[in-house]
């Protein structure tokens, strides 16, 4: 049976914390009048100049990341190169009885000829080229007030990256040149020690595409509401249970209830540490979707670390249907790079579903000053029928300069199809980002 929400109750916690935050709002717009009114000149003075100093007296940020992209296709699709260049220049304020504000500008600039789809109608002439997902734009990626209040308790109203827990549900794709943010309002509580508990109520989704793409991929509305509760305290590790209801309304098949638990940590040992991820999740229809269903995520993980170098063995399941489509789990709001592969192969989970089974050998090469080289093999199988998709083996070293101030990696992805659609596809990236502060 459908998930199903009536619209007052959607509302009714946002509306609270809008009610909350206006009446904070105006409860200090009102303190300054009323203390001149009762002879409190000289406060109003000192207030007026420490709300000045709080606006002035910020943090600046520069953010530069400049990427060579290279994908090769086996298919009709020529050969994509992109050379695009992420700019992100944010200033915080200081805080003002409690409030604080975040802006941050963003400019996703091509400098090399297009020879690549940028996706989702950005680049309707270059649909012979395969996909490289960097389209040119300059935005406002995030725009927020933060209110803290007490008992460790934030408020954060406006456009913001989430990203909870791993990002396998919720993210801001910060691999890609743009990111995907969330126009929402947020609480956060960390009062009792080890426990952060959070939630927000999300009214639109901004994508990656930007605000030039087509079929509802630029901005998707929302009344969607992010439940995440975390427990840190025990030394093996994090307990996390989350509750995410998805109603986006123009793309009815994202419209899901996806809830779950999380465990994962390490424990140490005279030889060796261990490494262990522990996850279930279950998924149905929700709201405007149309397809009746359920589905389950299953993610099982066990490794080893010793003088830096790490060794694990993982396996993700997203359960399918062979008899019906749309009916796979999906996370349509995770960063999905960072899962089944970085060649980006299965960004949507295939109907049958998907087994990922991947062994990660990771290493930082202390004499090398923290070199860190990775590696990660994959094999992806159907999860509700025999069908095999395919492999990949990821590769990355990576080094960071002057305090982490500049960055620099390469990055290749080989996946090999066993079938279609899948196809062969080849992927290089060369990255090189520098962070300014002041």
């Amino acid at each position: 049976m459908k998930s199903k929400k009536s619209n007052a109750t959607k509302k009714l916690i946002p509306a609270l914390l809008l009610g909350a935050s206006s009446l904070a709002l105006c409860t200090n717009a009102i303190a300054a009048p009323v203390a001149k009114a009762t002879k409190a000149a000289p406060k109003t003075t000192i207030t007026h100049n420490a709300f000045v100093r709080a606006l002035i007296k910020g943090k600046w940020g520069l953010g530069l990341r400049a990427r060579y992209e290279h994908v090769r296709q086996d298919n009709a699709l020529k050969t994509a190169r992109a050379i695009t260049l992420q700019t992100l220049l944010g200033y915080r304020t200081g805080k003002f009885h409690g409030f604080s504000a975040y802006g941050q500008l963003e400019a996703v600039t091509r400098l090399s000829p297009r020879t690549y789809n940028s996706g989702m109608g950005t680049s309707p002439s270059k649909t012979r080229y395969s996909l490289i997902t960097d389209p040119s734009m300059n935005i406002v990626n995030q725009l927020y007030l933060d209110f803290d209040t007490v008992y460790k308790t934030r408020l954060r109203a406006g456009r913001q990256v989430i990203n909870l827990d791993n990002q396998r549900f919720v993210g801001s794709v910060g691999f890609r040149q743009n990111d995907q943010t969330f126009d929402a309002i947020g609480l956060q509580n960390t009062f009792l020690p080890g426990l952060k508990v959070f939630y927000a109520y999300v009214n639109r989704v901004n994508r990656i595409f930007g605000p030039n793409a087509t079929m509802h991929q630029d901005a998707q509305n929302n009344n969607t509401n992010f439940f995440n509760v975390s427990y840190s305290k025990w030394q093996y590790g994090t307990f996390i249970a989350y509750d995410y209801l998805i109603d986006n309304d123009k793309l009815a098949g994202f419209s899901t209830n996806s809830y779950g638990l999380r465990f994962h940590g390490k424990a140490a040992t005279h030889i060796v540490t261990f490494l262990y991820t522990l996850e279930y999740a279950l998924q149905n229809d929700a709201y405007n979707n149309k397809t009746a269903y359920s589905a389950h995520y299953a993610h099982i993980g066990l490794g080893v670390t010793k003088y830096g170098v790490m060794v694990r063995a993982d396996q993700e399941t997203l359960s399918g249907s062979k008899h019906a489509a749309g009916k796979a789990f999906r996370t349509p709001y995770a960063t999905l790079h960072k899962f089944q592969g970085w060649d980006d192969v299965f960004l949507t989970t295939p109907a049958t579903g998907i087994v990922d089974s991947y062994i990660t050998v990771k290493a930082v090469i202390k004499p090398l000053h923290g070199l860190v080289l990775a590696a990660i093999g994959h094999n992806f199988a159907s999860e509700a029928s025999s069908k095999h998709f395919g492999k990949e083996v990821d590769a990355m070293a990576s080094k960071d300069w002057f305090k982490h101030r500049l960055t620099t990696s390469v990055t290749y992805g080989d996946f090999y199809g066993a079938r279609a659609p899948y196809v062969d596809t080849k992927k290089v990236w060369l990255t090189v980002g520098a962070h300014f502060a002041g």
